[in-house]
């Protein structure tokens, strides 16, 4: 099998997995390189893994990526212990993530119901925005969702997370009255919101446009983390609820912007 066909594979495992394609993009450069150097991508060594690395000169973030794109790879050709492994992850420092607060949900969704409900129905609008900032659920658990795992009586939902690990989610009465409307409104065809990783993608798009800031699918994850923490929501029980593995990944959540600095100011200060 040939690198182009091995690479098509993996992207329909990607697709399959419900991952973004990022592993598949970075792995085409890495097969690019390997390519140019007449290398055989079956018979990998640590010294090209090094030559490639020092020759893309990528920064710590972006090897670190690469490294765990290779590792996934290999795995994906059944090789769980391969040459990737052999490189650590460098440290690297960790950014507040941005996040999106209730009135840019409204503003988000507002202008998606205006100017784009040909596509999207004003109710999936309203559910899938509000259920994404009320929940913290992933991408993947949103394209796995199905509505038998939906509890609207107890306004929670059954999300299959990282590693095949389920756990609840919960929302609001508000998000309840969206999803019960946008499910009266439409039949499960495809997952609870009858949406592709593209359209969700799209969705992303839509609103980097308008905002005119990068808008991705995981921001809704970092802004629901951030209303939590905010709400005085104990991170023990927020890491919990998102699914983190490490309750260091949810005190990246705990650390005030600048914004909240100055409304802190001057609600205290004025």
């Amino acid at each position: 099998m040939n690198s182009k066909e091995i690479l098509e594979k993996y992207r329909a495992q990607l697709q399959a997995r419900s991952l973004s394609f990022n592993y598949f993009n970075r792995m085409k450069v890495f097969f690019d390189y390997l390519d140019a150097h007449n290398l055989d991508y079956q018979n990998l060594t640590q010294e090209t893994i090094v030559q490639f690395l020092n020759e893309k000169k990528y920064n710590e973030q972006s090897k670190n990526a690469m490294i765990s794109a290779g590792r996934d790879f290999y795995k994906f050709l059944g090789q769980v212990e391969n040459e990737w492994y052999k490189f650590k992850l460098g440290k690297t420092s960790h950014n507040i993530p941005d996040f999106l607060t209730p009135q840019d949900i409204d503003e988000a969704k507002q202008y998606l119901k205006t100017y784009h409900s040909a596509i999207y129905s004003i109710y999936k609008i309203d559910a899938l925005l509000s259920f994404l900032f009320a929940s913290g659920a992933r991408k993947s658990e949103i394209l796995t969702l199905r509505r038998q795992d939906i509890d609207l009586t107890n306004n929670r939902a059954k999300v299959d997370g990282k590693g095949r690990r389920q756990r609840y989610v919960y929302f609001d009465n508000n998000t309840k009255k969206d999803i019960a409307k946008y499910f009266s409104t439409e039949q499960e065809e495809i997952n609870a919101f009858n949406l592709t990783a593209m359209q969700l993608i799209y969705i992303a798009r839509l609103l980097t446009k308008h905002f005119g800031k990068k808008i991705y699918i995981h921001l809704f994850r970092h802004s629901a983390a951030r209303n939590f923490i905010m709400k005085d929501i104990d991170v023990q029980l927020v890491s919990k609820i998102l699914g983190h593995a490490s309750l260091t990944t949810t005190m990246r959540y705990t650390e005030p912007n600048e914004k909240m600095i100055a409304d802190k100011y001057k609600e205290k200060m004025q």
